[in-house]
């Protein structure tokens, strides 16, 4: 518990210092995953905005790029063309790595809490959901980079 409590005094040092102003906070669509991505004439749009809420840009940038894929050297051309064409649209702060690294640590967090109320909870939370948590917090903690793109 330890690990993750530095980690989430980190987090929150990552978000405080973005602040929410307009250029890194405003609408997300809060699901942005591949299956909530259309494919049409080149163009890839968002579908399903049924989770839209406020929340910081990259937020959705972390979604697009679940802790799996984040990890999989296979993918991570596709995070950097992703990244670039974000950046066409919306210039990243020069640190964005270190706030996507909060981002991950974060989503790792709420994962694991919004599954302690699941019917599967015994085994879900040890086995995968608190390992990932404690596995991101700690690489957070020590400035370990875990992501790359």
């Amino acid at each position: 518990m330890r690990i993750v409590e530095q980690a989430v005094g980190g987090v929150h040092e990552v978000m405080h210092a973005l602040g929410v102003q307009r250029e890194h906070f405003g609408i997300i669509h809060e699901d942005l995953s591949p299956g909530n991505l259309l494919a049409h004439d080149g163009t890839v749009s968002p579908i399903d905005f049924a989770n839209a809420a406020f929340g910081y840009y990259l937020w959705d940038v972390g979604h697009t790029f679940d802790l799996g894929r984040a990890l999989d050297r296979a993918f991570w051309p596709r995070h950097r063309a992703y990244t670039r064409g974000y950046q066409e649209v919306r210039e990243l702060p020069a640190d964005y790595r270190r706030i996507m690294d909060a981002m991950f640590v974060t989503f790792w967090i709420a994962e694991t809490a919004f599954a302690l109320d699941s019917q599967y909870a015994d085994t879900v939370v040890p086995g995968l959901k608190l390992p990932l948590a404690v596995w991101t917090a700690e690489r957070f903690v020590s400035g370990e980079k875990f992501l790359d793109f």
